[in-house]
């Protein structure tokens, strides 16, 4: 049973070394005709291009040891041999070139700037506790205005008696009776400014006004 086991695989052996010729330039050329497929698929899909390479090893193994398998049966073994070592060593720069395709540009670190110091601020420098501040009293342009019992404030309270006398509605009697509060306190003072008597012409103006309304 061993020996006709023995007779088969010898059989087995001679038809694959009558087989070797034939089929070892295609198992040598194929790894390189598959890196050509590779690289034409990497040119034309992004998928490919980015996706693992390590695939095309293992094919590249399947073909060579097929080349070994037959070649043991071959006269020529050794050259067989010595060949498929210089394919394999092809095969790894072809999946060198094939790798290039998923590096991702290099990109060049930008250097970090130092961050700059903040503005320094002086402190302001604290009023001294000495020191006073000046007052300073500021008068309207004009020099004072003498009024004491002149003709012109006869005349306002004269205007202002005879709206007294007739029926005033609410608002303007408030009103009347404010111009008096303040008219008194004109008379009682005497020298007044220049904004004082402009503003006893604007009272005497309003009292005319609201005057001329209730004549009529």
């Amino acid at each position: 049973m061993f020996e006709r086991i023995r007779q088969s695989v010898l059989a087995l052996g001679e038809g694959a070394g009558a087989l070797f010729p034939f089929a070892a330039p295609f198992l040598a050329c194929a790894p390189v005709f598959l890196f050509l497929v590779w690289f034409v698929l990497c040119l034309c899909s992004r998928r490919v291009r980015k996706g693992s390479k390590s695939a095309y090893l293992f094919v590249c193994d399947f073909f060579l040891l097929l080349f070994a398998a037959l070649a043991l049966f071959s006269p020529d073994a050794l050259a067989a041999v010595a060949v498929a070592l210089a394919v394999r060593a092809l095969c790894t720069g072809l999946y060198g070139i094939l790798c290039l395709f998923g590096r991702a540009p290099a990109q060049v670190p930008q250097a970090k700037q130092a961050p700059l110091p903040p503005p320094s601020v002086s402190p302001s420098p604290l009023p001294s506790a000495e020191e006073k501040p000046r007052l300073v009293r500021c008068f309207p342009q004009g020099g004072e205005v003498v009024v004491g019992e002149d003709v012109r404030l006869g005349h306002i309270f004269s205007v202002l008696e005879k709206l007294r006398s007739l029926p005033l509605a609410a608002g303007d009697r408030l009103e009347s009776e404010k111009y008096a509060d303040l008219l008194n306190v004109y008379r009682t003072k005497g020298n007044l400014c220049a904004e004082e008597a402009r503003s006893l012409n604007d009272i005497l103006a309003s009292l005319l006004k609201m005057l001329a309304k209730y004549d009529a």
